[in-house]
């Protein structure tokens, strides 16, 4: 039988390390399967195990490609560079 988490489960199997945000982007890029069911997104937890194995699309530090800090996490914030 398969188990399925819940979007808070997954960041609580991180240990809170990534961002619901972030879980939701690691779907929309088919890094982890899911199961919408009853307007519920439930992740497959074999798909999970797989990813921390990869190590692929996880949160890197603030700032740097694929992370879900880019631009210092605040809104508005701006990503280019200033030229002198």
């Amino acid at each position: 039988m398969r188990s399925y988490l819940s979007v808070r489960q997954v960041r609580e199997r991180l240990n809170n390390s990534i961002s619901t945000r972030l879980v939701y982007k690691l779907i929309e890029k088919g890094k982890l399967r899911v199961n919408r069911t009853l307007g519920k997104v439930l992740v497959l937890e074999e798909s999970l195990e797989q990813l921390l194995e990869s190590g692929e699309g996880l949160s890197g530090p603030p700032g740097t490609p694929g992370s879900d800090h880019a631009g210092g996490g605040r809104p508005g914030a701006s990503t280019r560079s200033r030229s002198s």
